[in-house]
């Protein structure tokens, strides 16, 4: 009956470190590639997607002991998809493609919200420009783009010490991007 205490205390103790583990900290710089299900710009039916959103970013650590355990990150970000215009109007000689590059910079505060030490869990703000433009067969035109800003909620799932996949919801690229990140 002791030794069941003893290993329970020892457990527990462990527990606690572990909870108290977190993968992102100060200076730790991430790269992840990831592609989006779910278009912001296009989603009406007269739309199909050409190329599926994809985005790459980067973020570094720069400050911690936020609220304790969180850790302040900063980064880059670059989205890029295509889709093509599908119109039923017979006169339409040239279908429209329209292409979709958005180019920002992120802010994340990463807090252990979990007690997993592989998981790290997140939640930023993207300041952005969206350059759109649409191309027939014969040129190519600015269509719409501008400053805009978005948040994001996501968590990164750490395989080993350095590879993780991760999960985004947010407005960028995509609603939801899906995709892998490497631990520099």
């Amino acid at each position: 009956m002791k030794t069941k205490k003893i290993f329970l205390v020892l457990f527990l103790a462990a527990s606690l470190t572990i909870a108290n583990a977190q993968n992102f900290k100060l200076n730790d710089q991430i790269v992840n590639v990831g592609l989006g299900l779910g278009s912001t710009n296009y989603s009406s039916s007269l739309y199909s997607m050409r190329i599926l959103p994809i985005s790459f970013s980067y973020e570094k650590g720069i400050k911690d002991e936020i609220i304790e355990k969180g850790v302040f990150s900063v980064g880059g970000y670059l989205g890029m998809s295509s889709f093509k215009y599908n119109s039923n109007v017979s006169s339409v000689g040239n279908i429209p493609y329209t292409t979709d590059i958005i180019i920002g910079a992120r802010g994340a505060l990463h807090y252990p919200f979990l007690a997993d030490p592989k998981l790290d869990t997140y939640l930023g703000l993207m300041i952005y420009y969206d350059i759109a433009t649409w191309s027939t067969n014969n040129s190519s035109n600015p269509a719409i783009g501008g400053l805009s800003f978005s948040l994001y909620l996501g968590g990164r799932y750490y395989l080993d010490k350095n590879f993780s996949g991760f999960v985004e919801l947010g407005y960028g690229i995509s609603y939801l991007t899906i995709g892998v990140g490497y631990k520099l």
